[in-house]
């Protein structure tokens, strides 16, 4: 389900206008789509902004350490 920024900032904590400064450092290829002048952020979006952002969704890279 596709996602605005402001949901995407409130999830993470952030402000909105944080998540438009890291969309504005996206590449090209990688910069969400608008629908009018809103950004709809699907799922690679939201993947691309957390990575950029230090973010990781992937818990199969944790350690466990004994």
């Amino acid at each position: 389900m596709p996602k605005t920024i402001r949901e995407l900032a409130d999830e993470l904590g952030v402000s909105k206008q944080r998540i438009q400064q890291i969309i504005a450092k996206l590449s090209a290829s990688k910069t969400p789509n608008k629908e009018g002048n809103r950004y709809v952020l699907n799922a690679q979006d939201v993947k691309n902004i957390k990575d950029l952002m230090g973010f990781d969704n992937d818990k199969s890279s944790t350690v466990n350490r004994q």
